[in-house]
């Protein structure tokens, strides 16, 4: 062999051995170990891998914990891999969202244990999209005055709020759809102020509220349909200052409310059918300032409330024939400013009354006869201002008032005839202003008047007659301005009087004959500016007034003989005769 030749195949030699040291058949390891087709080596001496424990990745690779051969994923959802998107799990206390940060830290969250507060959010976030995790909070959920908060339905995986759940001045919020899928409210559903609200999109799962449902002042809300599953409420219902609501057909399936139901100023409301099925509730009922309010139908099933009955304001109701079932009513029944509303034959059913019966200012109201039922009043009982009002006849199962019986300014009231059953008045009564009350007979049963006893300014009246059984008046005794009232016989059993009595300004009163009987006033007597009256006679010797004496221009009454009678009186205060301009005979 040629020395030439002899070199070439040495060097040929060499880089074979060459090649063999550097590239290991079965092996993927670099630095020459003796692993045969490994792949999973765990950081084995002599072995070069830079992964952690368990990384198969070939070289190259530069994922770090990933069992991908060869990848480098980013934002796959491959186990164990290096994406860096947050998993949804449970938060513990309570969350104050008011910016994006807070925001996003809450997007993490599956469950919150506390309060979840979002509150003047910046107006560029216009929805709750990163919450789509959300299904649990553990507390109250308040989501209020956010600028730019268009809708909800971020929150459309809720199903459950431990709380209170409040939707509260959010200027521009038009949908809150993405809270219909909550099954379980253990506090209240309270939706206010929100001006661009109409709806409350499809239908709501929820079939109770465990606390009180309110929809106040949001202007432009036509329904509350989505809510046609709910069936109870733990609290109150008020429906507020909803400008364009016409009706509560939503409520449908509401049976039970455990406190106050109440309806008030709701201009566009035009029937509350919608409440047909409630049977019972907990509280007050108020319907109030409905201006377009025609009936009370939806009211059908209710048998008593427990606490005041307030109709006032309605100016369209006509009639109460839907509270036809209404037996009871624990407080006061207050039937104020319904300018439409001609009976009350809808409440013949109503028996007992807890505390006061007023009846207000209802121009058009021409007779109380749905009251002929009524057997019990616990408080007062005011007739005022009904000027179409004939007659009281309604109230003829009414035998005693414990507080004040009040009947004031009603314009063709032309007697008492419903109280002739009339045996007590605890309090005061006042009979005023009723300019054709001409007849007072049917209180002829009326033995004992507890407060004051005010008689004034009835212009028809001509007799006191139907007073002839009243014995005693706790109080004062008016009896005032009337033009064609002649004597005061109805008086004839008056014994005592615990304060004072006036009689004052009776234009055609001739003489005080009605009151022989009287023996005692408890403070001052006055008789004034009763122009015809000429004799004072009634007063005898037997009267005892304990404070003041004041007979003063009556201006047909002998000066003289009105201070011999004067003199004849047992008087503990001060004698005043004076300003008797009449004739003596």
């Amino acid at each position: 062999m040629t020395p030439s030749r002899f070199w070439l195949w040495l060097l040929l030699g060499a880089l074979v051995l060459l090649v063999a040291a550097c590239v290991d058949p079965g092996d993927d390891d670099v630095g020459g170990d003796d692993d045969t087709a490994d792949d999973d080596d765990s950081a084995q001496p002599g072995d070069d891998d830079t992964g952690p424990p368990g990384d198969d990745d070939s070289t190259g690779d530069d994922d770090t914990g990933d069992d991908d051969t060869g990848d480098d994923d980013t934002g796959d959802d491959d186990t164990g891999d290096d994406d860096s998107a947050v998993g949804c799990g449970p938060c513990v206390g309570d969350y104050e969202v008011y910016g994006l940060a807070q925001l996003s830290v809450v997007a993490a969250c599956e469950t919150i244990s506390g309060n979840l507060t979002i509150e003047s959010l910046p107006a560029q976030v216009t929805d709750l999209d990163e919450l789509s995790c959300l299904t649990s909070v553990g507390e109250s959920l308040n989501i209020q005055s956010n600028p730019g908060l268009l809708d909800v339905d971020g929150l459309s995986s809720l199903r459950d709020v431990g709380g209170e759940l409040f939707i509260q001045y959010n200027d521009v919020l038009a949908s809150v759809a993405g809270l219909s899928g909550v099954q379980s409210l253990s506090g209240g559903l309270n939706i206010t102020g929100n001006p661009q609200l109409f709806g409350l999109g499809p239908a709501w799962a929820l079939a109770s509220v465990g606390g009180a449902l309110e929809f106040t002042e949001n202007q432009r809300l036509l329904e509350i349909d989505a809510l046609s599953s709910l069936t109870s409420l733990g609290s109150h219902l008020h429906i507020d200052s909803n400008d364009d609501l016409v009706d509560l057909d939503g409520l449908g399936a509401l049976t039970q409310v455990g406190g106050a139901l109440s309806i008030v100023y709701n201009p566009a409301v035009l029937q509350i059918d919608g409440l047909a099925a409630v049977e019972s509730i907990g509280g007050d009922l108020l319907i109030e300032g409905n201006l377009l309010l025609l009936d009370l139908d939806g009211l059908a099933s209710l048998g008593a409330v427990p606490g005041e009955f307030r109709l006032q304001d309605n100016l369209a109701l006509v009639d109460v024939d839907g509270l036809a079932s209404l037996q009871s009513i624990s407080d006061t029944l207050r039937i104020e400013d319904n300018i439409s509303l001609v009976d009350l034959d809808g409440l013949a059913n109503l028996t007992s009354i807890g505390d006061d019966l007023d009846l207000t200012d209802n121009i058009s109201l021409v007779d109380v006869d749905g009251l002929s039922n009524l057997s019990f009043v616990g408080g007062d009982v005011l007739i005022h201002q009904n000027d179409p009002l004939a007659n009281l006849d309604g109230l003829s199962g009414v035998t005693t008032v414990p507080g004040t019986l009040s009947i004031f300014s009603n314009d063709l009231l032309a007697d008492l005839d419903g109280l002739s059953n009339l045996s007590l008045v605890s309090g005061p009564l006042q009979i005023s202003d009723n300019a054709s009350l001409s007849d007072i007979t049917a209180l002829t049963n009326l033995g004992s008047v507890g407060g004051s006893l005010t008689i004034d300014t009835n212009g028809a009246l001509v007799s006191l007659a139907g007073l002839t059984g009243l014995a005693g008046v706790g109080g004062a005794v008016l009896i005032g301005n009337h033009p064609q009232l002649v004597n005061l016989d109805g008086l004839s059993g008056l014994v005592t009087i615990g304060m004072s009595l006036f009689i004052v300004d009776n234009l055609a009163l001739v003489d005080l004959d009605g009151l022989m009987g009287l023996t005692s006033v408890g403070l001052t007597m006055q008789v004034e500016r009763n122009n015809a009256l000429t004799s004072v006679s009634g007063l005898t010797g037997s009267l005892s007034v304990v404070g003041n004496l004041q007979l003063r221009y009556n201006e047909g009454l002998c000066q003289a003989h009105a201070a011999e009678i004067a003199a004849a009186v047992t008087v503990h205060g001060t004698t005043d005769v004076q300003g008797n301009n009449g004739t003596c005979s």
